[in-house]
């Protein structure tokens, strides 16, 4: 899985955790998981990261569905879009299945990519 993701000009380092001790540690934020269990979180603030629960591997498609859910996030906060929490659940499915439904659009899109 990929370590940092960039958005715009902010790296942002990409954290799987195994425990929310482990997730609390990585943040430094002991009120992480106040709402209950979650499968990922962008942070903001004091140091933009990425955080993603590691232990889904019931639907190995997780991990990923969650850092782009979180890339979402991330796009939405650094450009201000203002999207809410469901139009990023949808952008996350509709993307989501867009390259992983297409084969020959994703192959077009990584090669004008890796070009």
């Amino acid at each position: 899985f990929p370590s940092h993701d960039k958005i715009g000009s902010h790296i942002l380092p990409v954290n799987y955790y195994m425990s929310e001790q482990e997730a609390i540690a990585i943040t430094k934020d002991r009120d992480l998981f106040k709402e209950g269990k979650l499968y990922g979180a962008f942070i903001s603030y004091p140091q933009p990261m990425i955080l993603i629960d590691g232990r889904f591997e019931c639907n190995p498609n997780h991990p990923v569905m969650t850092l782009l859910h979180e890339s979402i996030e991330a796009i939405n906060e650094v450009y201000g879009l203002e999207l809410t929490e469901q139009d990023i659940r949808c952008l996350e499915l509709a993307l989501y299945g867009l390259l992983k439904d297409n084969k020959a659009f994703f192959n077009a899109l990584k090669k004008a990519i890796d070009s």
